[in-house]
């Protein structure tokens, strides 16, 4: 099984799919960091439509280890980039919305700044890709012997990049982001804890569930009943995921006093 290669030899494979462009798809990763989002939007689509295909398409595979396998090469490939604010681009060039522009087919990166997507089902569409690699990332330091595995500060990293490339979310996206995976919610609100910032904790807190409430009724959903039970498992979990990252941080405060 893959998963089980030393993370060397998963770089030699990665180094030779990038090499097999000409160099152009290695040379966007190595410029991440600095460059502005969308200004070489046809080798971002060309990085997508190489990597997902050829190292990504297994998110779904039903064999046993497959969640292992998918998880080793998506951090592989995150690994690429060494900073949060290129990761952050490389997993909205591989799972962020896509646009049509002048006939071309691009990444649309300016969506969650300057829209709030509506319903559900669009969210589902266009964030939850982004929540579902986030999850993946988070779930490797549970996985035995797993290779360069990610704490919740990396990925808490990534999220706030994310979240602010180019410009700020708008906030009812940002909520969606966390709404899809609640182990992202506990992310969020455990690095605000430990670092001494639990009023914004609690104020996000909070503002999620009005939000989520408002949004849900105001757009005016078909299915009232079904969009209420919604909610309640919504703030169920948020509610867990709360109180997570509430013992967590008084743990580690225990922990620096001794």
């Amino acid at each position: 099984m893959c998963s089980k290669w030393a993370f060397s030899e998963c770089s030699k494979v990665i180094d030779v799919i990038l090499a097999g462009t000409k160099g152009r798809l290695k040379h966007i990763l190595n410029k991440l960091e600095n460059y502005t989002s969308g200004s070489l939007s046809n080798v971002e689509m060309e990085l997508r439509s190489t990597v997902l295909p050829l190292l990504l398409s297994g998110k779904d595979a039903k064999y046993e280890g497959g969640d292992v396998e998918y998880a080793f090469w998506l951090s592989s490939v995150m690994r690429c980039c060494s900073k949060a604010s290129a990761q952050s681009k490389l997993l909205m060039i591989l799972f962020g919305p896509v646009t049509r522009d002048s006939g071309e087919t691009i990444i649309n990166w300016r969506l969650f700044c300057d829209e709030t997507i509506p319903t559900y089902n669009e969210a589902e569409k266009t964030i939850k890709p982004l929540s579902d690699a986030l999850h993946v990332l988070i779930k490797t330091k549970q996985i035995d012997e797993f290779p360069n595995s990610w704490n919740q500060h990396d990925v808490f990293n990534i999220v706030e990049e994310l979240s602010t490339t180019p410009e700020p979310w708008a906030f009812e996206n940002f909520v969606s982001l966390l709404l899809f995976r609640p182990s992202l919610i506990s992310v969020s609100l455990t690095a605000r804890l430990e670092n001494n910032y639990a009023d914004e904790a609690c104020l996000m807190f909070h503002t999620f569930a009005i939000e989520r409430t408002v949004s849900v009724f105001a757009h005016g959903q078909r299915n009232w009943a079904s969009d209420t039970s919604h909610i309640i498992v919504w703030l169920q979990t948020t509610s867990s995921a709360f109180e997570t990252a509430r013992v967590r941080h008084l743990q580690c405060k225990i922990q620096r006093m001794k």
